[in-house]
């Protein structure tokens, strides 16, 4: 499920301004993942996924290991320190800015912040769901504190 997530977020913010100022939304886009356990699910999907967005998209997925493919070594150390700044709350609205890295940078990475709301979980299953065709799912809303079916869910 996490795959889906993250290719829906990826693929509907594109157009967005702070998206589009890193990633051009007309520029087809090759995807290199840590050659882990996932490795399996995510090819499993790739193609079901992608087929109604192959315009978006480059070649089949990489998997490479991360001790030899010095980016994803470079991914997952940005990923440590946003996780870091994410604990201190640096994300949230009138939380503290966060404090940079420790080291001095030459350039500014190129970055999108990418917030997850119970909102966009719920349009994310919800797409999901429909994706994979699976039946009727009944889900509990907090909000209105019962179980409800996935296309009862409040939208707005």
């Amino acid at each position: 499920m996490a795959f889906y997530f993250f290719m829906n977020q990826f693929h509907f913010g594109r157009h967005e301004p702070s998206v589009a100022r890193v990633i051009d939304p007309n520029v087809r886009v090759d995807f290199v993942f840590d050659d882990r356990g996932e490795k399996r699910k995510i090819l499993e999907a790739w193609d079901r996924y992608i087929a109604p967005h192959r315009d978006r998209f480059g070649a089949f997925p990489s998997f490479q290991n991360d001790m030899e493919f010095l980016p994803l070594q470079a991914a997952d150390l940005i990923a440590w320190w946003v996780g870091k700044w994410a604990a201190m709350g640096c994300f949230r609205r009138g939380g503290p800015s966060p404090p940079g890295f420790p080291w001095s940078q030459k350039v500014e990475v190129p970055h999108v912040v990418n917030k997850v709301s119970e909102l966009s979980i719920a349009h994310y299953l919800k797409s999901y769901i429909e994706l994979n065709r699976c039946g009727p799912v009944r889900l509990f809303d907090r909000k209105k504190n019962k179980v409800v079916l996935l296309g009862a869910l409040a939208t707005g």
